[in-house]
């Protein structure tokens, strides 16, 4: 129905950047006083380390969301366990230093979840609050938005019922449920879950 809550995947990166570009307007975080040219390392020093050392100097908020960054996609390196262990957006984040980087930055387009995800990490290390709240307040909120999320346990807690995926078994001849992904670990990159009567709004 209109009401049923689905994942929405990198829908959640337009949400992401356009929470960010509020709060950078509102000028209300010291870390961010360079706007769009403030660099993930002065965010998050320690967990944004890259194979270059020029790039991880240097690369910025505006760089992560034009994906410039010279990181290729890498959509593996984004598991969301790691020796039976729940990764979190930090995890990913921090093994950006054992990926490669394709191209030089800001020379040429790469779609990059892994970037993404590090760039959700460093909203939250800077303002203190969670993606989930940040964009409840600058855009759902305002916006009537009430069934949108991203945070999967706020979600299914929700009065709404969550779509389910199903595939054909051959063997069984029947089909079957896909089990629900756990996407946490995607945090800007892909956890958004949302209806149909919401994102009309959006």
């Amino acid at each position: 129905t209109p009401d049923t809550l689905w994942l929405g995947g990198s829908t959640a990166k337009a949400h992401v950047a356009a929470a960010l570009a509020i709060v950078i307007d509102d000028k209300k975080f010291p870390s961010l006083s360079n706007g769009w040219a403030t660099t993930m390392s002065s965010l998050i020093a320690n967990d944004f380390i890259l194979q270059d050392e020029w790039a991880t100097d240097h690369i910025t908020l505006e760089d992560v969301i034009c994906h410039r960054t010279g990181l290729p996609r890498h959509d593996k390196a984004s598991s969301c366990t790691i020796n039976g262990q729940k990764t979190s957006p930090k995890d990913i984040t921090r093994n950006l230093r054992n990926l490669r980087l394709a191209s030089e930055p800001r020379v040429s387009f790469s779609y990059c979840n892994t970037m993404y995800v590090a760039l959700g990490y460093a909203i939250e290390t800077a303002t203190g609050r969670t993606l989930d709240d940040l964009c409840r307040e600058k855009i759902w909120g305002p916006l009537g938005m009430t069934s949108t999320y991203l945070d999967a346990d706020n979600a299914e807690k929700s009065a709404h019922k969550v779509a389910s995926g199903y595939y054909w078994d051959k063997a069984a001849e029947k089909y079957c449920q896909v089990p629900r992904m756990d996407v946490g670990e995607l945090g800007a990159a892909g956890a958004i879950i949302s209806t149909a009567s919401d994102y009309a709004k959006w």
